[in-house]
């Protein structure tokens, strides 16, 4: 009896886990859903009430006007630079740190405990500070 009844309460945790992730998942890709929709209505029909749900006709006809009719707005370029810059800055983020940001380049990393002068923990003025390991 008490292994039954763990059965259909764990079947109904794992329900309502899977109950909550899918609601968390559509409502975030809902907002791409929409990002679509509205790419594929003309631009009269974009804020009417109630709104659009599902795909109009004009997708492709919208995409062609971005990309190549409207040519004083550079979108590929634009996209291409935010490329670029994503990729710098994750790049950058993730490199492997450097000697000049490691401790073992300090003057007083030797001591394990700040000087006096240097009570704070700062090595040289110089903003790096101090990783200092228990005796």
């Amino acid at each position: 009896m008490k292994t039954e009844l763990s059965r259909v309460v764990s079947g109904f945790k794992t329900t309502l886990m899977y109950a909550v992730i899918v609601l968390f998942a559509a409502i975030f890709f809902f907002p791409f859903y929409y990002m679509f929709i509205i790419a594929s209505h003309p631009r009269s029909t974009m804020f009417v009430m109630p709104p659009n749900l599902w795909f109009g006709g004009e997708f492709f006809t919208n995409i062609r006007q971005l990309l190549v009719v409207q040519q004083h707005i550079p979108y590929l370029q634009n996209y291409i630079n935010s490329v670029i810059i994503a990729v710098v800055a994750v790049a950058t983020i993730s490199w492997p740190a450097t000697d000049w940001l490691s401790t073992s380049s300090c003057s007083c990393s030797s001591s394990s405990q700040p000087s006096s002068s240097n009570a704070s923990g700062i090595c040289g003025g110089r903003g790096v500070a101090l990783a200092i390991q228990p005796a």
